[in-house]
């Protein structure tokens, strides 16, 4: 969907505030892909006995959001 939107955003005439959180919320949601079959792929190659290190891979989600939102937040408040 913001795959979508962000294709057609001349279309929409979304301003460059929209254009922007559009922007934030499509990596946000391809980052989330990502390090789900990041998770996925190291768990069907290591060996069995470290699997289950594997789940520490999630850790990287507050990480992603709190380096991206923070630079996401300052690009904001220069737009406004």
């Amino acid at each position: 969907m913001y795959l979508h939107a962000w294709r057609i955003r001349a279309q929409l005439q979304l301003t460059p505030l929209e254009a922007m959180r559009t922007q934030v919320s499509l990596l946000d949601h391809l980052a989330m892909a990502f390090i789900g079959l990041l998770s996925t792929a190291l768990a069907r190659t290591m060996p069995d006995r470290y699997v289950g290190f594997v789940g520490y891979i999630y850790f990287l989600v507050p990480l992603y959001f709190t380096i991206a939102h923070s630079i996401a937040g300052r690009r904001e408040q220069q737009l406004q």
